[in-house]
């Protein structure tokens, strides 16, 4: 997951942890088109509405890779059902881990809320699929 941007990582941590599915790029406002990724451009969460008014009401993807707070909604989100560990590691690193048992939900990084981000889709992406 290193290799996504920040603002990538953002918009996956917005559609698995928080269930966000209608994420837009600026440039897809016009065309209603659905932006999977963001690249470095914005990306906004859809008001739902049409396109040509929903832009009024649609919001920014918070910046859970690169804000302390918004990855704190994160880690909120996801202690609930699988526990949280953060520890400093090796040269000012950060250590995060998400389940109880085993980590399935682990990551490293200079970075605490990028490691949050990677740690938590990390530990969605081993759980079961439900049936």
């Amino acid at each position: 997951m290193s290799e996504l941007t920040d603002r990538e990582l953002d918009v996956l941590v917005a559609g698995a942890i928080f269930g966000i599915k209608k994420i837009f790029k600026p440039a897809d406002y016009q065309s209603g088109r659905d932006a999977l990724y963001g690249g470095d451009e914005p990306s906004w969460i859809s008001s739902g509405k049409p396109p040509r008014t929903h832009m009024i009401d649609a919001r920014p993807i918070p910046t859970f890779s690169s804000d302390i707070s918004a990855a704190m909604e994160v880690v909120e989100k996801m202690r609930v059902n699988h526990g949280v560990i953060i520890n400093t590691h090796k040269k000012a690193a950060w250590h995060v881990c998400f389940g109880a048992t085993n980590h399935p939900g682990e990551a490293t990084n200079e970075s605490l809320p990028r490691a949050i981000c990677e740690a938590a889709l990390k530990a969605i992406a081993s759980e079961p699929a439900s049936q």
